[in-house]
Formats: C-alpha cells, structure tokens, sequence
C-alpha cells in the first residue's frame, strides 16, 4: 500500500515538474518573442547606416519574429532583404542561433561587445530581379534550399579594433553548408555554357556544398578545410591551408601552402565541340597532394619549383574525340593514308601517376585508344632558369621508356612508311609486336636504344 503511494506521489511530481517546465518555457518563450518584436527594428534601424557604408543590403523586412528558449535560436519568417542597386533576396526564415543568454543580452542592448560561437541558417532562398525598364515585372529564381553559417570562435570589439596589429588569439571558426545550390539559368547563357556543350543540363549543377574557414594562431596556419561539393557530374573534397610567420596582417609572411584532395566525376556523355572537334566526356577521377614551401614572396621561378612537391594519380575512361572534317584533311595532306576507324578516337582509359620532388621529375602513364596503347614509364632530374624554364643542357633522364602496342592497321601502316621515308629503312626498337622506345643520356644529347641516327 505504502509503495503505490509513494509511487503515486513521484509520478504527480514528475507530471508537475513537467508541466511547470512547459509553462515556464512558454512563458519565457513569449516574453522573449515580445522583446524581440519590439527591439529588433531599432537594432536593424541602429544598423542601417553601417550596411549602407559597407555598400550592404540597406532594407530587411520580415512578417513575424519568435525566440526559441530549446533552440536557442531567433526565428524570422518570410524575409525580404532588398538592395535599391539590385537583385533582392527572400527566403522562408532565417535563424539566428547562439545561446539563449546571449540572444536574450543581444535583444536588450541592441548592441554586440563580444561575438561567440553562433549560427545563421536560412530556408528556401530566392533571388528576385528587376526586368529591363523595356519589360516591367520581375524574375524569382530558388538559388539554394538551405544556406547555414556556422561561426566557433570568440571575438571581442577590442580584437576587431586592433586586428591590423595583432591577429586574434584564439581559434576562429567559419563553417558554410549549402543544400541544392542552384545557379540561375541565365547565367549559364550569359556564359555561353550551352553553345558549346551538348546534353548540358542546369540541374546537373544542383549541389551540395559545404567548407570551412579556419583561422589557428598556435599552429600560425589558415585555410579553407573539409571542402566538400557533390551534385549529379560528381564529387570534390579538399583541403587548402597556408603557413605563415608574423602576428599581424601587416608582417605576415607565408611560407608554406599545400593542397590535398580527390574528386570523381561521371560526365555521362556530355559533348564539348568547337569548329575544330568534339569531345564526348566520359568517367574520371583524381586524387592529389602537392605543396609549395619557402619565402614566396623571395623566390623567383626557379626556386619556386624547387621548393615545390607534388604527387597527383589520375583516371579518365571512355570518352572519344571526332575531329572535323577539315581537321583530318589537313592532316591527310601529310600522310595521305591515314584514316580514322567510323571517323572517330575512342579512349577507354588514360591514367596513371606524376611525382614532382624538387629536383625529379617521374611518371607512370598508361593510355589505351582505338589508335594503339601506350605506356610510358619515365624519370628525370630537371633543372630551371630563373624564368622557370626548362634547363636542358643541365638535366638529365634517368630513364625513359615508352611502349607502344595493339596498333590500328592505318598506324602500322603510317609507321612503317616514316621508317622507310624518315629513318632510312631503319625500324623502331621492338619486343614482339609491340614498339619500345628507351631513350637515355642527356636532353642536348639523346640516344634510342636500337637505332642509329
């Protein structure tokens, strides 16, 4: 009997608890919603002029505000931004997040002495522009389902008034998250996309992306990290930072950038052509890691190449090239045999690594065609003038082979008559059937193993 009781009195006390805690947060919720109906547009008045000065978006206007106590966060609903000197924007609602005391403090004092970790999200945002005077009316175009800005950091008045002398002392923070990036039509035609692309859509350009702007003074690096962008061609993710010594942006030096990444890509039979050929695309992707170390601000050409490294592996299958007519012809004159299978060069796949050290230059490349196989497999030191230039009375190969094989019936033929005509009867190295050049000794000086010139 005793143990019902008991157990009767904690329930009520939990079901009161909970229906005090509602109220309560109801009430804080409203109160808070009042406050904010009431102060928000003396804050966006008190900030008009700035926006103005700062060439921003001079008038924001909204249907209704709310303040969440759970979320912590302040609700906008249906938000026209509006700029006289251009496009304007409306989305759905804006939220403006950080935690309740600070939104609660921000609302009363109209004013921001420290900025803390916060967000700002925004729902369904169109872009809305003018006609020509000629044409009356305007044009809405969605350009994104969520935009959200996620800040994790801590900066006062006192940092942002003497960031020209000392850089902030903590992390900083900047996160962009984009959901169904849309860019406008027009701009596709303003570019001139279409004219030159074939079985281009817009909507393949739909995209999911999201990056961050880090800022670390320990580690005296920034950049743009966790890049990641995917819509229906395919996928990028990345990182790019920088190094540098000094404690303000006005002794600043950078001394190291990199970049790693991957991406893959599906083009799906997309077609780029010109007056000269077309390309229809097919599957590829890339994985790379490269960076360049030193006072660049220093270091003319030369050494920038010097200092750099680089490791890049790359992938591109099934696309094909159709040359003009005019195209072949010119070639024709020169060899008048040489014919092209159904008028076209298929590729089912090119790919392979490049290593650049400083000093040494590598690659592996296999390319398989319609034409023939090729597969190189080289290594040389490099040198370079101050210009950048290749030096090749100082470099050297170290090895060169290249190797040719499955060769189209009008190649044999083509490269049969440059050895009767050219080589003087001389034939190409071979290994079977396949033609195998190993080039050594200097650049000024090569040499093809198997031939004398």
């Amino acid at each position: 009997m005793k143990k019902n009781i008991l157990i009767g009195i904690a329930t009520f006390l939990i079901l009161a608890m909970i229906i005090i805690l509602f109220v309560t947060k109801n009430v804080v919720d409203n109160k808070a919603s009042e406050i904010a109906k009431e102060e928000l547009p003396k804050i966006l008045e008190k900030a008009k002029n700035d926006l103005e000065a700062l060439d921003l978006p001079s008038s924001i206007t909204y249907q209704n505000v709310s303040v969440s106590s759970v979320g912590g966060h302040l609700l906008l609903e249906d938000v026209n931004i509006t700029d006289n000197n251009g496009p304007s924007f409306f989305c759905d609602e804006i939220k403006i997040g950080t935690s309740y005391k600070e939104l609660f403090s921000m609302i009363k004092s109209q004013d921001f002495n420290e900025i803390n970790s916060f967000f700002l999200e925004f729902e369904n945002v169109n872009i809305i522009r003018p006609f020509s005077s000629v044409n009356s009316g305007s044009s809405n175009h969605k350009i994104a389902n969520n935009i959200r800005i996620d800040y994790d950091g801590k900066l006062t008045k006192e940092m942002i008034k003497n960031i020209e002398y000392e850089f902030p002392p903590e992390n900083q923070k900047l996160t962009f998250t984009i959901k169904g990036l849309n860019i406008p039509e027009e701009e596709y035609y303003l570019l001139g996309i279409q004219n030159i692309i074939r079985n281009f859509e817009p909507s393949m350009l739909k995209t999911d992306l999201s990056f961050s702007l880090e800022f670390l003074p320990k580690q005296k690096q920034f950049g743009i990290t966790n890049v990641y962008s995917k819509n229906k061609i395919g996928f990028f993710e990345g990182d790019f930072i920088v190094k540098y010594y000094g404690t303000n942006p006005n002794n600043i030096t950078v001394n190291k950038i990199s970049a790693i990444g991957k991406s893959d890509v599906d083009y799906k039979g997309i077609e780029i052509q010109n007056e000269n050929m077309s390309m229809t695309l097919g599957r590829g992707d890339m994985n790379f890691d490269v960076s360049i170390s030193g006072d660049l601000d220093e270091m003319d050409d030369s050494e920038i190449f010097q200092n750099a490294l680089g490791d890049i592996k790359i992938s591109f299958k099934d696309f094909t090239i159709t040359p003009s007519y005019d195209m072949i012809r010119e070639v024709q004159r020169d060899f008048p045999d040489f014919k092209l299978k159904n008028n076209k060069l298929d590729f089912s796949n090119i790919g392979g690594t490049i290593k650049w050290d400083g000093r040494r230059f590598t690659n592996n490349i296999n390319i398989s065609s319609s034409l023939a196989t090729i597969k190189s497999n080289i290594d040389m030191n490099l040198k370079f003038d101050r210009r950048g230039e290749p030096d090749f009375s100082k470099s050297r190969l170290n090895k060169c082979v290249l190797r040719i094989g499955n060769l189209d019936k009008n190649l044999e033929e083509l490269i049969e008559s440059l050895e009767s005509q050219m080589l003087m009867g001389q034939s190409l190295p071979r290994k079977g059937n396949d033609i195998v050049l190993n080039v050594t000794g200097s650049f000024s000086n090569p040499e093809i193993e198997g031939l004398n010139f």
